[in-house]
């Protein structure tokens, strides 16, 4: 991996690990830019909007089986969240009982 994707790649962890400790709706730029020591505009320049950052962290929280950021996801009605496969889906909400 290159310069640009590992940053990239640091943004996302950080941003699901976030998600994880204080809930998805709750992430946003200023508190990632905290956890991994940038700017807020590094962030915004590596992943884009919010949406697109909120994308990449769902994203890798299904990758990665994270359900209970999965399950946020879905209680938010995120688009990501939502065409999760069935299974992950599935699993997310079981991981709530």
């Amino acid at each position: 991996m290159n310069n640009t994707a590992v940053r990239k790649q640091q943004i996302i962890d950080a941003g699901l690990e976030l998600a994880a400790e204080i809930g998805f709706a709750a992430v946003n730029r200023a508190k990632i830019a905290a956890k991994v020591n940038l700017a807020e505009g590094t962030v915004s320049h590596r992943l884009g909007t919010m949406a697109q950052v909120r994308r990449s962290i769902m994203r890798a929280a299904i990758k990665n089986n994270v359900f209970v950021v999965i399950a946020q996801g879905l209680a938010l009605n995120d688009p990501t969240a939502v065409k999760a496969p069935a299974e992950v889906r599935k699993r997310a909400l079981a991981a709530l009982l």
